[in-house]
């Protein structure tokens, strides 16, 4: 209807027609869906930080008999959510995982996804499948609903159902290996009864058979910190969870 100039037209079209003749130059027909997986598995693997490794607990021994607690090893916490969240074709578990690579292991819940009160029925299951065990390979961190875009966090905890479960196995399993699985800073004072600590963040859909691998000693973790996180908390528990 004329009410636009033809030069303001013709700029933002050609920027238009720029890009399109980019993404057509790239354009890619041969997609291999196995290929991508097996990059997503080596990111996995060269960006897990170790940041804890007292009286070296990892690797795992072959024939060592283990607990896996936390229901992260079922149902990982492996994407961002908001706007980052998108439906992965695959997505891995560490349950499964363990299960592929013949690792004799007994397994517990410990904590509810979403439910951040405690529950003590799961704890003691915990405690239960902990004792007498080599190790216990403890799967805790931030779940979606404590961060995400269009809100602050209240505090660099994590939930409290997560650390007293912690607290709880290390009264009759001091050999433990903490799993953490979060997008953003947390407070390291409670970590304290971990002998081991990998910190996975959050690692896409081949997370957990690239964390087997490490866990098992096959790839070396040697992923550093971009963020800086606090070994002791000064402040009050604030937390609305």
């Amino acid at each position: 209807n004329q009410k636009l100039d033809e030069e303001v037209l013709n700029q933002s079209t050609s920027r238009i027609l720029d890009l399109l003749n980019k993404v057509k130059k790239n354009k890619v027909d041969d997609y291999n869906l196995d290929h991508s997986l097996d990059l997503a598995r080596k990111v996995v693997e060269e960006s897990c930080v170790l940041l804890k490794n007292d009286e070296q607990i990892l690797p795992l021994k072959s024939d060592g008999k283990y607990a896996l607690i936390g229901r992260f090893a079922k149902e990982s916490r492996y994407q961002g959510g908001g706007s980052s969240h998108i439906n992965s074709i695959f997505v891995d578990n560490l349950y499964d995982e363990f299960k592929k690579n013949d690792i004799d292991f007994e397994y517990a819940d410990g904590y509810q996804i979403g439910k951040h009160k405690l529950n003590s029925k799961l704890i003691q299951t915990a405690k239960n499948a902990s004792k007498g065990k080599d190790a216990v390979i403890l799967v805790i961190g931030l779940e979606e609903e404590m961060e995400c875009e269009g809100f602050d966090r209240v505090d660099l905890h994590l939930p409290e159902s997560h650390i007293e479960l912690l607290k709880e196995i290390y009264q009759v399993n001091k050999n433990i290996v903490v799993i953490l699985e979060h997008g953003g800073v947390v407070y390291f004072d409670y970590l304290k009864y971990a002998k081991g600590i990998l910190d996975v963040r959050l690692g896409g859909s081949k997370l957990n058979e690239g964390l087997v691998n490490i866990l098992l000693g096959k790839v070396n973790p040697s992923g550093r910190l971009s963020e800086t996180y606090p070994l002791e908390n000064h402040l009050s528990p604030t937390s609305i969870y």
